[in-house]
């Protein structure tokens, strides 16, 4: 045998080696990723179906001709629905009083649109199907709008886990860093429409690619043209590698503390920190701080009360996300009927849990900024009750751009964070007839 042809043969061998090792390695990675996904972002009554699983790789990498339909916000009289397709769609909606004229946010774009329809009725289910024209495809979906909430006394809206920084390269799980500047100013330009009283961000202002206060500054330049007063608590991504964080905080917060409360028209907001630890997934209180909150609800026993943190306080959810010392959280807030829902961030989701400590308490975790279903929330506060609506960003690019570059995402998480309709969408009913100022 010559010697070109045993060279040929031995580059085919370790041609075929490599090919071997790198579909072992993928193999590998992608059992991981699954199990990952059981372990981490199923609850234990409600794990992933794999059918699910299936179903999401497959539309991220050979997207049917209609997919991804959404009633993304659900209010008491209005729907706006998202959908990709490549062409235009018309709209059927059942148990409604004639067709509501739909309402196009967005038609320029090639696959991805979003939709208004108003003139609903509240508390009422419908069932709605969106068709392409001049096309087969089709998807339905069926949504309850929420109760009538009466009169308005106030609204005010919260946002998290924005992870601002430069500019740079996006994340394989859809984290948009190539387009953080452009989804900052948009989302400033959202939430001054609203036209909220205020604003709360639950933490993960920053991200870790730069250090010291040299993040909370930039952050503010981001946002600096909010017009409306904000809260901020801090987020495990704040924490992280800045030795100096407590006083870069508080010189940025303007405050003397990081946990604190304030009222607004009667009722009760408590800010708590779940980061002073440094730990980087997993948050903790600590005595003190729990020590502090049951206080602080003592003196203000007789207005209700909503409690803020980054990490979810609920041991049903996420085991690595939750924090430490979540059961003395729950048996110290049990001790007060005014406490009327707790409001967390970090999981990047819409999700909705209870507890059988505190059954009335709803703990409800939200979706981020800068990855998928990037939004905030919208609350309406009356005295019957609080309603939550959940909104994505204007510009439906940004949301686009940010699922279909999540690869990662798609092996970890299948539900994408937007959860379901009522996880993201709900209203919550005071227990007793409120004493408001």
């Amino acid at each position: 045998m010559d010697r070109r042809k045993l060279t040929r043969r031995i580059f085919i061998g370790l041609g075929a080696v490599v090919v071997a090792c790198i579909f072992t390695v993928f193999g590998v990675a992608f059992r991981f990723l699954r199990r990952e996904c059981k372990r981490n972002h199923s609850v234990k009554d409600n794990p992933v179906p794999d059918d699910q699983f299936r179903r999401v790789i497959r539309t991220r990498f050979d997207p049917p001709d209609m997919y991804n339909l959404e009633a993304v916000t659900v209010d008491s009289t209005d729907v706006v629905l998202r959908w990709a397709s490549a062409k235009e769609a018309k709209f059927e909606i059942a148990n409604a009083e004639g067709n509501p004229d739909p309402y196009w946010v967005e038609r320029s774009l090639s696959r991805y649109h979003a939709a208004q329809l108003t003139g609903l009725k509240p508390d009422t289910e419908y069932s709605l199907r969106v068709s392409e024209i001049g096309g087969q495809a089709n998807e339905r979906v069926t949504f309850r709008t929420l109760p009538d909430a009466d009169e308005i006394l106030f609204t005010f809206a919260t946002f998290a886990d924005n992870h601002f920084k430069p500019d740079g390269m996006s994340w394989p799980d859809g984290r948009l860093y190539r387009k953080c500047s452009d989804v900052h100013q948009c989302l400033v330009r959202d939430l001054n429409n609203v036209g909220a009283d205020f604003l709360i961000n639950k933490g993960d202002l920053t991200e870790i690619f730069f250090s010291g206060p040299y993040r909370l500054r930039a952050y503010r330049d981001a946002v600096r043209e909010l017009k409306t007063p904000t809260y901020c608590i801090p987020g495990n991504h704040d924490h992280l590698r800045n030795k100096d964080f407590k006083a870069d905080w508080l010189d940025f917060a303007g405050t003397n503390r990081v946990h604190r409360s304030f009222d607004h028209k009667g009722f009760h907001f408590v800010l708590l920190d779940t980061c002073w630890t440094g730990e980087q997934e997993r948050g903790y209180l600590g005595p003190e701080q729990i020590s502090w909150m049951s206080d602080d609800l003592e003196k203000n026993a007789s207005k209700p009360a909503f409690i803020f943190t980054h990490h979810p306080v609920n041991g049903d959810t996420a085991e690595n996300r939750v924090i430490h010392d979540y059961a003395e959280f729950q048996k110290a807030i049990a001790q007060f009927r005014d406490v009327v829902a707790v409001f967390s961030a970090h999981t990047h989701r819409n999700y909705a849990t209870s507890s059988v400590v505190t059954p009335a308490v709803p703990y409800i975790e939200t979706a981020s900024v800068i990855q998928y279903p990037m939004g905030y929330n919208v609350y309406s506060v009356s005295r019957r009750g609080i309603k939550q609506i959940f909104k994505e960003l204007s510009d439906v690019s940004f949301n686009e751009e940010s699922w279909l570059c999540s690869p990662l995402r798609c092996l970890t998480n299948p539900g994408d964070g937007i959860g379901k309709i009522a996880d993201r969408n709900l209203f919550i009913e005071f227990k007793h007839n409120l004493r408001t100022a």
